[in-house]
């Protein structure tokens, strides 16, 4: 898959399937987007991904809170000027009650 030019927004991408996600997604050639509530991980793998010479930017967030979600896009937008695809990788962690 080529993804040369496109702009992906990823989130939950700061572990597990949704960290993998960002790592696959930038090797097509697609700038990736990542959201994340691990500030410490996403500045990690922000940084390994621009040291490998690819499009990254990791946007904190917890998506959990509304206002927090209503700045995702328009953040991911300012970044590459654009918006291509995304990705929603969901977790469901034990303070939701779920």
């Amino acid at each position: 898959m080529d993804l040369t030019g496109k702009v992906a927004l990823i989130t939950g991408g700061t572990a597990g399937i949704g960290g993998a996600t960002v790592h696959r997604i930038s090797r097509t050639g697609a700038k990736v987007v990542f959201v994340g509530r691990d500030e410490e991980n996403g500045r990690l793998i922000e940084s390994e991904l621009k040291g490998e010479g690819r499009g990254a930017f990791f946007l904190r967030a917890d998506l959990s809170v509304p206002e927090e979600v209503r700045q995702v896009v328009p953040d991911a937008v300012r970044v590459f000027s654009r918006l291509d695809t995304h990705s929603i990788m969901l977790a469901f962690p034990a303070r939701t009650g779920l």
